[in-house]
């Protein structure tokens, strides 16, 4: 399987006509760049999220020009900390 880098996935989310459906298949999405507010987040913390302001303003603009997007995660193992202590 080839990934698209965020350049051309951001070049797809410019083009789309009417409908941009996003199907995620991986169990990890670590981004070095979030890693700092994720950790941040868990603890609690105030997270300054200006980081995901430009794609916040491309999902803004293009349903506010009456697109429609979507995204479906799959994934094999839920959600939750390691260290939770819950049962399988």
């Amino acid at each position: 399987m080839e990934l698209i880098s965020s350049a051309e996935r951001n070049q797809l989310f410019e083009s789309f006509a009417q409908d941009a459906f996003h199907l995620e298949l991986r169990d990890d999405y670590s981004v070095p760049d979030e890693d700092g507010p994720f950790t941040s987040w868990l603890r609690g913390e105030s997270v300054d999220y200006s980081y995901t302001e430009p794609w916040t303003r491309r999902i803004r603009r293009v349903t506010g020009e009456g697109k429609t997007v979507r995204r479906v995660r799959v994934i094999t193992e839920p959600h939750t900390p390691t260290s939770s202590g819950g049962t399988s």
